[in-house]
């Protein structure tokens, strides 16, 4: 695999990504209007932008207890000679 390409990205870019980040099932047509660019020049620059690696995917967000797994966590903390209590 290539390494991703560098890219500089523009107000309009950035822009797109803030849209993708908040929901990236959002129609292209909507993203356009409210970046004030056609569908088609959304498509491209979000098809740019993958390729050169800045989109490297999407994923659905899933709440683990809906589905029957619930999160444990572990946190691990290091105990210091200098710590007062």
């Amino acid at each position: 695999m290539a390494p991703p390409k560098s890219l500089e990205l523009d107000a309009f870019d950035i822009a797109i990504l803030n849209a993708v980040q908040r929901c990236y099932t959002t129609p292209l047509r909507v993203i356009g209007e409210q970046v004030n660019l056609s569908t088609a020049a959304v498509q491209r620059r979000i098809k740019r932008m993958e390729e050169a690696g800045v989109i490297v995917g999407n994923v659905a967000v899933v709440d683990p207890e809906r589905v029957g797994k619930p999160i444990t966590g572990i946190v691990e903390a290091p105990r210091g000679s200098s710590a007062t209590t």
